[in-house]
């Protein structure tokens, strides 16, 4: 090897840390972009059933004036000037009010692919006052928003990683809000010279009989697309915590700050 060549570990870091940090960048946009966009679609469902019932109430007013030329056969009955502002404004309002609604569906789809779910609190610090070890990794799980009660792991090792199985739904189901199932089921760490110096901690019991027969045949059920393991690595650090998501493409990980 060349005197001046770098370290094939100290590449591979590098190549880790700008990928992680390309995902991060990422998917805080998908977030952001999430956060904005369904409230917006929101608003603009609740903007096209006004402007529907705008449209449809001029529309009314154009009928009624049409049925009254037909019954009486007179100009004056026509009301033409009104009938065509009338009809003018009913087609104007319908249009909105149809570019309205599929706006707000095409963001509804959005958010229905785009929406994650907080399942994991996480805090992971290298120690160096245990010669077995090299991490702390705090770990609370998280149900409906509230923050469980933390557990603690020694790890060994440079980087960590938290998995588990997840069963993601039909595509049509995903449109009605429904998030794919999943359950934790193991924290670990490996080296990066050496994969296999590493620790491993079941969590929840592991992969139970349940999620094994998920594997093998969860395909073949009704409404489920796809049965896989997820899991998700990166670095310890000292000054922020993760939040671990689950989301339609698996599970993912989210730098924040630390708290109390």
């Amino acid at each position: 090897m060349a005197a001046d060549a770098p370290h094939p570990c100290a590449v591979d870091i590098r190549r880790r840390t700008k990928s992680c940090g390309q995902a991060a960048l990422r998917y805080n946009i998908e977030v952001i972009l999430d956060d904005l966009l369904q409230p917006i679609g929101g608003r603009l469902a609740v903007v096209a059933m006004v402007l529907a019932v705008f449209g449809l109430g001029f529309l009314a007013v154009f009928l009624r004036w049409l049925l009254d030329f037909g019954r009486y056969r007179t100009i004056s009955s026509l009301k033409p000037v009104r009938s065509l502002f009338a009809l003018t404004l009913a087609v104007a309002f319908l249009a909105s009010a149809a570019a309205a609604a599929f706006l707000a569906t095409s963001l509804r789809t959005y958010g229905a692919f785009t929406d994650r779910t907080l399942v994991a609190y996480v805090e992971c610090e290298r120690i160096d006052d245990n010669p077995d070890y090299e991490m702390l990794l705090r770990y609370a799980p998280v149900h409906n928003g509230e923050k469980g009660e933390p557990a603690h792991y020694l790890l060994k090792g440079d980087m960590w990683e938290i998995g588990g199985d997840i069963l993601k739904w039909d595509p049509q189901l995903a449109l009605l809000g429904i998030h794919p199932t999943q359950k934790i089921t193991r924290i670990s760490s490996h080296g990066l010279e050496d994969a296999s110096e590493g620790s491993n901690y079941q969590l929840n019991g592991g992969t139970d009989q349940l999620w094994l027969w998920l594997h093998e045949y969860g395909d073949r059920l009704p409404f489920v697309d796809a049965v896989y393991g997820s899991a998700v690595f990166t670095l310890p650090s000292a000054e922020q915590a993760f939040e671990l998501y689950i989301g339609q493409d698996g599970y993912s990980l989210v730098k924040v700050s630390r708290r109390d």
